[in-house]
């Protein structure tokens, strides 16, 4: 059993879908990047889409480590699937890395800063970073790439 289960069967969908859902241009992008793996990763929740993936989903999760720019999308029939995931992302982390994330950067949805998440945050020791809504940051040139509403 996998720790994430793959919800898209055929991938054939993805770039034309990504197209379509595109409704901004996106941001230059970044030259920073962070020097430690995990430390920090972004996180954001696109959507609600006007129309759902061919799976039904209307939301999106994008998790980016700043280090590396590797990035992990989950798509999302609700928003308050995010705060699993969130957490599932960083079990994932300590158990195939060996490492702890250390800060989360995120906007201010209330999916990732609810007290539930708050004590996940703290049990774990890990700072959690809002960044202004509407403003340039790391996820930028994501969202302009797999679309935004």
């Amino acid at each position: 059993m996998s720790l994430f289960p793959n919800k898209i069967k055929d991938s054939s969908y993805g770039d034309v879908c990504c197209i379509a859902k595109q409704t901004h241009l996106s941001f230059s992008n970044s030259d920073s990047k962070a020097s430690k793996f995990f430390d920090p990763i972004h996180c954001d929740i696109l959507g609600a889409y006007r129309m759902p993936w061919f799976c039904r989903d209307y939301y999106c999760l994008s998790i980016m480590n700043d280090a590396s720019r590797t990035t992990w999308v989950f798509l999302m029939k609700e928003k308050r699937e995010a705060s699993q995931l969130i957490k599932d992302i960083c079990v994932m982390v300590k158990t195939q890395f060996g490492l702890n994330v250390k800060t989360i950067r995120s906007e201010n949805g209330k999916e990732l800063t609810s007290r539930p998440m708050k004590n996940f945050y703290a049990e774990n020791r890990i700072v959690h970073q809002k960044s202004c809504v509407d403003t340039h940051n790391k996820m930028e040139g994501l969202k302009g790439s797999i679309g935004t509403s």
